[in-house]
C-alpha cells in the first residue's frame, strides 16, 4: 500500500461522522458567484477528503469527481453521496499519476494537497475559460504560526503566483487565515484558462 494512502486512511478511519457537517472552505464560498456561472458543467475535487467542497459544488449544480487516495475517505463519501442523492462520483486514486481528461472540466479545485510536478496536468484537465481553484499552506505555516508540517508540502512566499503561467489570475492572497477554528498560513488562487481563439 502506498505510504500516503496507509497515513489517510488512519486519519479518516478515526474520524467521527460529525465530520461530514463541515463547511466548505472559505475561499470556495468566496467565489461562488463566480462558480455558479459554469453549474451545469463537470468539475473535479483533487484530494477531496470526506468531500466537504464536493457537496458545495454538487449543490451549486455541477457534475462532482471526488478523487482520493485514501481508499477510506471515498467508501464513506459514497456512503453520504447515496444518502444526499447528489452528483458525486467518489474515485480512490493516486493523485500524482491518475489520468484526467483533456479539457474535461468546467471547475477544478484542490485544497490542502500540494504535488508540484500535477500542475500542468490541471492545466490540461480544464476546458477553455475552466476555472481552478487551489489553495494549500505556504512556508509561514512553519516558520511564523510554529505549526508542525513538512516544508516540502508547503508553498515557497510567492510560489503559488507564478505556478500556473498558462492561466489568467482573477483572485490571489498570501495570509494567515482563520479555518475550520485553527489559524493557517495559505496561499490562494483563482484562476481562469483562456478562452480557445476561434
Amino acid at each position: 500500500m502506498h505510504p500516503d494512502r496507509a497515513k489517510w486512511n488512519e486519519k479518516y478511519s478515526k474520524t467521527g461522522p460529525q465530520i461530514f457537517s463541515k463547511d466548505p472552505s472559505k475561499w470556495l464560498v468566496a467565489h461562488e458567484e463566480l462558480l455558479a456561472e459554469h453549474s451545469k458543467g463537470k468539475a473535479l475535487d483533487l484530494a477531496c477528503g470526506l468531500g466537504r467542497n464536493s457537496f458545495f459544488l454538487a449543490e451549486l449544480g455541477f457534475e462532482v469527481d471526488a478523487v482520493d487516495i485514501s481508499d477510506v475517505a471515498i467508501q464513506r463519501l459514497e456512503g453520504q453521496v447515496d444518502r444526499r442523492k447528489l452528483t458525486i462520483t467518489p474515485r480512490q486514486d493516486d493523485i500524482e499519476s491518475c489520468e484526467l481528461p483533456v479539457d474535461g472540466y468546467q471547475v477544478i479545485v484542490c485544497f490542502n494537497f500540494l504535488e508540484r510536478g500535477i500542475f500542468p496536468k490541471l492545466v490540461d484537465a480544464l476546458a477553455s475559460d475552466g476555472l481552478l481553484l487551489f489553495e494549500t499552506f505556504t512556508h509561514d505555516h512553519i516558520d511564523v504560526l510554529k505549526k508542525k508540517f513538512p516544508r516540502d508540502f508547503a508553498l515557497k512566499i510567492g510560489e503559488l503566483r507564478h505556478s500556473f503561467p498558462a492561466l489568467e489570475t482573477l483572485a490571489y492572497r498570501e495570509e494567515i487565515v482563520s479555518e475550520r477554528g485553527s489559524e493557517a498560513a495559505v496561499a490562494s488562487i483563482v484562476a481562469r484558462k483562456f478562452a480557445a481563439k476561434e
